[in-house]
C-alpha cells in the first residue's frame, strides 16, 4: 500500500509541473505575441491577439485545471 502511495504521488506531482510548465509557455507566448501586435503603445489593440495565443497554448480545463479568464493587463 505505501508503494502504491508513493507511486500515485509521483504522477500528482508530474502532472502538476506539466501543467505549470505549459503555463508558463503559454504566458511567455500571450507577451511576445501582444508585443508584437501593439501598434503605437496602445495596448486594447494587443490584447485580442495576446489571448488568443494564450488559449491557444493552454486550453482551459488543461489537465483538470479549474476553468479561468486570463487577465492580460501592461506592466
Amino acid at each position: 500500500i505505501p508503494m502504491i502511495a508513493m507511486i500515485g504521488g509521483g504522477l500528482d506531482i508530474a502532472r502538476a509541473h506539466l501543467a505549470k510548465s505549459r503555463l508558463s509557455q503559454a504566458c511567455d507566448a500571450a507577451a511576445l505575441a501582444g508585443r508584437r501586435a501593439m501598434s503605437n503603445e496602445n495596448i486594447a489593440s494587443a490584447i485580442p491577439d495576446a489571448t488568443r495565443f494564450f488559449n491557444y497554448n493552454f486550453p482551459q480545463g488543461y489537465l483538470g485545471t479549474a476553468a479561468f479568464t486570463p487577465a492580460i493587463t501592461r506592466p
